[in-house]
């Protein structure tokens, strides 16, 4: 499954836009690209 396989390649954007420097602010304004209401309907819940 397409959906899967993305989820599971960005589950840790958060972990590496904060070694790049980014905020909290800054990942949470990102988030919405990284995090969405299919995949958490499927249990792949990054967030």
């Amino acid at each position: 499954m397409i959906m899967k396989e993305v989820a599971l390649s960005v589950k840790e954007w958060f972990q590496v836009a904060s070694s790049f420097g980014l905020s909290s602010q800054e990942c949470d304004r990102m988030s919405s690209a990284f995090v969405h209401n299919k995949a958490k309907n499927i249990g792949l819940d990054f967030s």
